[in-house]
């Protein structure tokens, strides 16, 4: 940053003014266009976006975090990051607000009840009150409410939660 002497840059009036309120002293002013967000002119923000989505991609479809590491060259601590983090959801817009959405979630052929109860039994054998502690998982996504013992925290990470939810709210209601 280089220094200037304001009386060679500024207008008789506009110096007297500022002397008023900083008379010998080093006044800084900064640049007047607007700043951008950090990743914008460079376009790494975006990169990092779809670089994100793509590990939650190959996540989603049974890659492992350990593979997800190696492949990406991050640590396994940044991949947890990046899978776990929560889902940004849309806003309706006015016009979607107006009609009832119809929402499918396909099954698997993999048992959820048998995972939750897998789940349930190695949040008791810890000491946990397993219902609270799935509930934690549910309303927050964060997976740290579930024990790694048993392998459970992975198991349960494996079913989408909404389609979790849709087989709770279904044994409810059925019963």
């Amino acid at each position: 940053m280089k220094y200037e002497n304001a009386k060679d840059i500024l207008p008789d009036e506009l110096l007297k003014e500022l002397q008023k309120y900083a008379q010998g002293k080093i006044v800084y002013i900064p640049i007047s266009e607007e700043k951008k967000q950090w990743g914008e002119t460079s376009g790494y923000k975006d990169y990092l976006e779809e670089r994100n989505s793509e590990i939650k991609n190959y996540f989603a479809n049974g890659v492992s975090i350990e593979q997800l590491a190696e492949s990406y060259c991050l640590s396994i601590e940044s991949i947890k990051k990046i899978v776990y983090s929560k889902k940004r959801r849309n806003k309706m817009t006015n016009e979607k607000c107006e009609i009832t959405q119809k929402f499918d979630v396909p099954t698997k052929e993999i048992s959820i009840v048998d995972i939750l109860n897998t789940v349930y039994r190695s949040m008791e054998e810890k000491g946990y009150d397993p219902v609270n502690q799935i509930v934690g998982y549910l309303v927050t996504d964060d997976p740290a409410f579930i024990t790694n013992h048993n392998n459970a925290r992975s198991l349960l990470c494996q079913i989408d939660r909404d389609e979790l939810l849709r087989v709770l709210v279904r044994g409810c209601l059925h019963k």
